[in-house]
């Protein structure tokens, strides 16, 4: 549950005030919000609240979504620089990037759009999309700590992307 101090609750009202002279066609939704915090009705404060995640994607875990996307972007690069016959024997679709979760693995999924947003990573495509509807961050994880123990990380031979993709 949401809790708000005096103070943050005056100085979100005041917002909410701006806002609805800045946007008459939303003044009704402002003026209730504003209603809401002048009295500390808490139980609609989620209302207001409503667009802010609760969770929070930690430093660390920002760092893991970098990981898994560079290791991505890592793959399929080395993939594509193998001449025709060095890339048999490597499944292409393994080394493709499936995104994550949209209901077990929601931050790190808003994260990876964001930085998309933000043209990071933009070459890297995920197959349908960056909701995968199935969790791939234990497989992610396994794959990243491989990709690190590359003698070049950023440079990687057929047999590294062998070993990165090895699914045992």
């Amino acid at each position: 549950m949401l809790t708000l101090t005096r103070a943050e609750r005056l100085i979100l009202s005041n917002q909410h005030r701006i806002l609805a002279l800045l946007e008459p066609k939303q003044e009704q939704e402002h003026e209730r919000i504003i209603e809401v915090l002048e009295n500390g009705y808490s139980s609609e404060y989620g209302d207001v609240a409503g667009y802010v995640r609760e969770e929070v994607l930690s430093e660390e875990q920002c760092r893991e979504v970098w990981d898994i996307l560079d290791t991505f972007t890592a793959l399929q690069r080395a993939y594509h620089h193998l001449e025709g016959d060095d890339q048999s024997g490597i499944n292409p679709d393994r080394i493709k990037f499936w995104g994550f979760d949209g209901n077990h693995e929601v931050g790190y999924l808003g994260y990876t759009k964001f930085l998309r947003g933000q043209g990071k990573w933009e070459d890297l495509v995920p197959v349908g999309g960056l909701n995968s509807h199935g969790q791939f961050l234990g497989l992610y994880r396994t794959m990243v700590l491989r990709w690190k123990q590359s003698a070049n990380p950023y440079d990687l031979t057929r047999e590294d992307i062998l070993r990165i993709i090895a699914r045992e």
